[in-house]
């Protein structure tokens, strides 16, 4: 889109991120000059609807426990899933934050960081502030340290919140450990400090189980395996990619999904091109393909494109037209966007799989989507993302309530009553939709 001032987003498809920034120091540290091609992998082409429904309604019951100050019950709840098990970024970091308001509450007498009647977004919020002061002040960028010791002065932030985003994010927090320290001292806080001494003891960014201190460097063996891998990797890209690429495209052309679905299923092509992203982008519209065929749509993601080139200009022109209705860009980017779905005959499958990866507020997308169809009486798609709405923030009086409108107006009595039996915190306008479909 047209910009004023520079910007740019990162399409991460479909993701885990449990383990990310743990992930993301090691990688930075040992390969930093290598970050020419994203990697992927097999499993993020195969996105679970049902586990992302249940990890949503997760997170959503912990927010909603937090926001009444119910700080113990969020803690129990939490205590049931294991960081290693959780393959969802927000719940690993929401889980993270219960964790560190539970320090606070031993070490204050109560939580800082998530105070009674705030919402997500405002805790949110806070820990992404002090992520990128943290970023700025290890890298001596924007006057990190000036403003982390002013932050640290006025006391802004709790020591815990501090801790425990620096423990994920940064990679030398044992550098900061003296400042964070020596601020506690000048405000006579020795809670603080024999906090902080203990982190500093159990040296948790990075000890082994024998002591030691863990490291990235490798052996020269090592190395020579890794770079053995690279040369192979760039000689596969030179001397394979342009046949496989040419071959992609004469299988899109003559229509023959059977083909296409041989070379792209095959594992070895897989190993080969994960790596390449417009191949990930072509197995990703394949698998949103597969998905489409066994629900019975007529036309598919595939259908009308010759190249992985027109696949991709697709799916990167839905996005951005999906980017300029969320972020109101201008007037016309709904009647926009809907002729470009309806041009096309874009599928709920593939519009809720582009929601998912390039939707900031997922729901509230959703929620301008179902407008903008429901304007222009596209009942069918309208219902459709109020429905997905529903799946990932379920029990919402206003989406529910909507939809058991649309059922309605379609004379669906039944259907009417079972969404709004689904509402959590109902008021007189379920009440009201209630009395209608008992009438």
């Amino acid at each position: 889109p047209y910009q004023e001032t520079p910007w740019c987003m990162h399409d991460c498809g479909r993701t885990k991120l449990q383990n990310y920034n743990a992930g993301r120091k090691l990688l930075l540290q040992e390969f930093g000059e290598f970050f020419e091609h994203p990697v992927y992998r097999p499993e993020d082409f195969q996105y679970n609807h049902q586990v992302k429904a249940f990890y949503t309604q997760c997170q959503n019951e912990i927010i909603c426990l937090m926001e009444q100050g119910r700080l113990d019950e969020a803690v129990q709840y939490c205590a049931q899933y294991d960081d290693a098990d959780i393959l969802d970024s927000d719940l690993s970091i929401l889980k993270k934050l219960i964790t560190e308001c539970d320090v606070e509450r031993n070490l204050y007498g109560e939580s800082r960081s998530w105070k009674k009647g705030e919402t997500y977004e405002t805790v949110q919020g806070r820990y992404l502030d002090v992520k990128f002061l943290l970023w700025d002040a290890e890298r001596g960028r924007n006057a990190g340290k000036e403003r982390l010791m002013d932050v640290l002065n006025r006391d802004l932030y709790s020591i815990p919140l501090l801790v425990t985003t620096g423990l994920y994010n940064i990679f030398h927090l044992n550098e900061m450990l003296p400042m964070l320290v020596e601020s506690a001292k000048l405000r006579k806080n020795t809670a603080e400090v024999e906090y902080l001494q203990y982190i500093d003891s159990q040296m948790m960014f990075g000890k082994n189980s024998e002591g030691k201190q863990d490291t990235i460097y490798k052996t020269k063996e090592e190395v020579d395996i890794i770079e053995q891998t690279c040369r192979s990797n760039a000689k596969i890209l030179e001397e394979e990619l342009p046949s496989y690429t040419a071959r992609v495209n004469q299988l899109l052309k003559e229509r023959d999904r059977e083909g296409l679905t041989a070379l792209l299923c095959d594992p070895e092509f897989h190993d080969k091109f994960e790596s390449v992203t417009d191949m990930a982008y072509m197995m990703l519209a394949h698998q949103i393909y597969l998905e489409e065929v066994q629900e019975g749509v007529a036309w598919t993601v595939l259908d009308g494109h010759d190249s992985i080139e027109e696949v991709v200009d697709f799916l990167q022109e839905i996005r951005f037209g999906l980017w300029r209705l969320e972020f109101e860009m201008d007037e016309e980017a709904g009647p926009r966007l809907l002729e470009l779905l309806l041009q096309n005959q874009v599928s709920t499958r593939l519009l809720k799989y582009i929601v998912h990866v390039a939707g900031m507020d997922k729901v509230g997308l959703l929620g301008r989507l179902a407008e903008l169809f429901l304007n222009h009486n596209r009942m069918a798609m309208g219902f459709a993302m109020l429905k997905y709405a529903d799946e990932l923030q379920p029990g919402t009086e206003e989406i529910l309530c909507t939809m058991a409108d649309l059922c309605l107006q379609a004379g669906k009595k039944e259907e009417a009553l079972l969404c709004l039996e689904q509402v959590k915190w109902p008021t007189q306008i379920t009440e009201a939709f209630r009395k209608l479909c008992e009438a």
